[in-house]
């Protein structure tokens, strides 16, 4: 053990647990640039499962036999983190995700493909091996998932029809994808003649096969899938929901009480969108959205104008932002098209993270598809979530931290989605649901109790840089900590 080590018990713990955690996750260590597991796909068996319960409980262990009382604040917060990831880990363990988890339109096994064409480096043969054999071994990792699947249909424990009904679409239109069209190959238009035929081989070879046989047994699965689209539907709904609740908000609130707290804002959000509907002249909130949906010009011509809007969009944001932020994140952001193989059941966007490295930039993905069908006045504000001052800005800048350890740089994200959808809520608000309310709330009731503190001395570019200069942080961690790091204006 180094000296720095001995120092910083709680450096040496988080760093282990982040080792430990790429080499479960290898896939996410290819997003974020890292190599070394590029060849891996991650365990989903029983065995596999045992394993990670058994380091959690390890962690844990050793986060206990730290003495608190001797930690500065950074430590303190790091500490926090890596138990709330852990016992949430546990929790859902304890709870057999693993007997529907699988059954996922947006990062189910089936689109195992797709994601690798995105992030892993296939520009040198020993790289094109790596993926080679990741490919190799997808049949038995659909193998695996299916087993859980099984598992779950013999505890009466099934995904929702509309989740399977939307899995085996895309998993059809997969097996029905020209190899030459393989995302695999679509991804990478300049690989000379020599490696394309390499991969190619590959995607005959494995994934074809092991995508047809997926889609049978995903076919058979129908029958089983359950009717009543909420967790709530399952034997044990209410205590699954209630983990749900902790792994997505990081605090212990009732189903009814965020309910009820939805309930609320709707009141509001009606108010207001019956106001704008005045100002813009209609009588009433439905003639306006009548108006706005038969606009032609509301509608984009073509995919490509979506993504030339959104560029434009990120550029008008990122000249602004110097007004309400001292710490710019030094990563670009792209924007780029969801593809072929997903579009049809993706969300309207979502964002990729930067690598480290500076290999590659912050990715937003905007959903073009079927564009007749996506109104250009909703844009603006998906991207400014999406991507500046949202989740780009959040998540670049925490990565940026490099005084920080690795585990919070790029793995607070473990804490669940309240704290960084809640930052791109909030950044709507500058320029959909449980995590994004809950994390926004919490965001906004902080600047409101400072403000009133402060005054007019309150310092809103101070606020945003404190709120995103320490990382993701537990939404109960943020409301600790904040008023001691915001201070006023002279």
């Amino acid at each position: 053990m180094t000296d720095v080590a001995v120092a910083r018990p709680v450096v040496d713990l988080a760093d282990r647990f982040w080792q430990w955690y790429l080499a479960r996750n290898p896939l996410y260590a290819t997003v974020l640039g890292d190599e070394r597991y590029d060849d891996r796909l991650s365990d989903p068996s029983a065995e596999g499962r045992a394993e990670e319960v058994a380091g959690l409980k390890g962690f844990l262990h050793d986060a206990n036999d730290i003495d608190r009382r001797l930690l500065d604040q950074e430590d303190t917060i790091t500490l926090d983190m890596l138990e709330v990831v852990a016992r949430i880990w546990l929790r859902q363990h304890a709870l057999n995700v693993h007997h529907f988890e699988a059954m996922d339109q947006l990062a189910g096994p089936q689109s195992l493909p797709g994601d690798l064409s995105r992030f892993q480096r296939v520009d040198t043969p020993e790289r094109i091996d790596r993926l080679i054999r990741r490919l190799e071994l997808f049949p038995e990792h659909l193998a695996l998932h299916r087993a859980n699947l099984l598992e779950g249909i013999a505890a009466g424990r099934t995904a929702a029809a509309p989740v399977v009904a939307r899995v085996i679409e895309q998993t059809r239109r997969a097996v029905g994808t020209p190899v030459d069209e393989s995302p695999l190959l679509a991804a990478h238009p300049d690989l000379d003649e020599a490696s394309r035929e390499r991969i190619r081989a590959a995607v005959n070879e494995w994934v074809v096969p092991a995508l047809n046989d997926h889609l049978g047994a995903l076919e058979g699965y129908v029958p089983f899938a359950r009717q009543g689209e909420g967790v709530w539907a399952l034997p044990d709904g209410r205590e699954l929901y209630q983990t749900m609740i902790l792994a997505s908000t990081t605090i212990e609130e009732t189903p009814e009480a965020l309910h009820q707290y939805g309930l609320d804002q709707l009141d509001s959000i009606h108010a207001e969108t019956g106001q704008i509907a005045r100002e813009l002249g209609f009588a009433d909130v439905p003639s306006m959205r009548r108006a706005l949906e038969s606009e032609k010009s509301n509608y984009a011509a073509s995919g490509a104008e979506i993504v030339e809007r959104a560029t434009r969009q990120i550029a008008r944001a990122n000249a602004a932002a110097p007004k309400w932020f001292g710490r710019l994140p030094v990563a670009p952001c792209a924007v780029r098209a969801v593809e072929p193989y997903q579009e049809a059941e993706a969300p309207p966007a979502f964002y990729f993270p930067p690598a480290p490295d500076g290999s590659r930039g912050g990715i937003y993905y905007v959903n073009t598809y079927q564009p007749e069908h996506r109104p250009l006045y909703r844009l603006a504000t998906t991207t400014y979530h999406e991507a500046t001052p949202g989740h780009h800005f959040q998540i670049a800048i925490e990565s940026e931290l490099t005084d920080m350890p690795d585990f919070r740089r790029f793995g607070s994200r473990l804490t669940g989605a309240a704290y960084a959808e809640g930052w791109g809520l909030y950044s709507e608000r500058l320029g959909q649901a449980l995590a994004y309310m809950t994390g926004m709330r919490e965001i906004v009731a902080l600047r409101r109790q400072l403000e009133a503190r402060d005054g007019d001395r309150f310092d809103i570019v101070s606020f945003h840089d404190q709120v995103l200069g320490h990382g993701t942080l537990p939404l109960a961690t943020l409301r600790r900590e904040l008023p001691d790091w915001v201070t006023p204006r002279p």
